[in-house]
């Protein structure tokens, strides 16, 4: 019906997006996103000597990347906790 010509991505249609189909986020992405006290990952790599110390904030690429993969990695191990850190109401 709706979903024909969309990716395997689920998508999600409701009143608060006026019936629109729109592409759902996923869970390590909404937590890199609004995580509220996030790991300082740059200063992990440097400690394990993954990118540069002297960088002085600015990354290239390649450091970028390393950087971006640790806190994938992270989240993948780590979402539910963040989750419930993020959560108005903790208990039902």
């Amino acid at each position: 019906m709706f979903a024909s010509n969309y990716s395997k991505t689920p998508h999600i249609a409701s009143t608060f997006n006026g019936w629109h189909l729109e592409k759902m986020v996923e869970v390590v992405q909404y937590c890199l996103h609004n995580d509220l006290d996030p790991p300082n990952f740059e200063e992990e790599c440097i400690t394990d000597s993954l990118i540069r110390a002297e960088h002085a904030g600015r990354l290239n690429a390649d450091e970028r990347r390393i950087v971006n993969l640790r806190a994938e990695a992270y989240y993948n191990t780590h979402w539910p906790t963040v989750l419930m850190h993020m959560l108005r109401f903790k208990k039902p």
